[in-house]
């Protein structure tokens, strides 16, 4: 006799900062914009998504990150599948909170280059999936959410 047993995977919510999603949106700006690459903007786009995505379910099974400041903060990250990016994020009752998004060649695992944990979006009560930005109206302006 086959037994099947049905697993239940734990979702998470996601919330990402002010900063993450502006950090997310000068990155995607950059490859649009100055590379003027609208397929990689559009790959790089989907990335994020699908990462986000990931971290629905997985976020409190990766493990706290080993460098002594990240796990001072008590972040852990998830990497982008196609592309050299971070995200960088804490776990909190069921919230994967996204903290910071990074590319891989920047140095943010130094005292000097890590920013304060500025949660503004989360006072807010913001519940943002994957900003979309409107590149017709200011830099640091978001105008709309993508569901995953």
């Amino acid at each position: 006799m086959i037994y099947v047993r049905k697993l239940r995977v734990k979702q998470y919510k996601i919330v990402i900062t002010d900063g993450a999603n502006k950090q997310i949106g000068q990155f995607l700006r950059y490859v649009r914009n100055t590379l003027c690459n609208e397929q990689a903007y559009e790959s790089l786009k989907e990335d994020y998504r699908e990462t986000l995505h990931e971290l629905e379910t997985m976020a409190g099974i990766i493990a706290i990150d080993n460098n002594a400041l990240l796990k001072k903060r008590k972040l852990r990250k998830i990497h982008f599948r196609r592309h050299r990016y971070t995200i960088l994020y804490r776990v909190e009752e069921g919230i994967a909170y996204v903290i910071e998004i990074h590319h891989e060649l920047e140095d943010y695992m130094t005292e000097n280059n890590t920013k304060k944990d500025i949660i503004v979006g989360i006072a807010k009560g913001e519940e943002l999936i994957s900003p979309e930005f409107d590149f017709d109206k200011n830099d640091d302006e978001i105008v709309g959410d993508i569901h995953i």
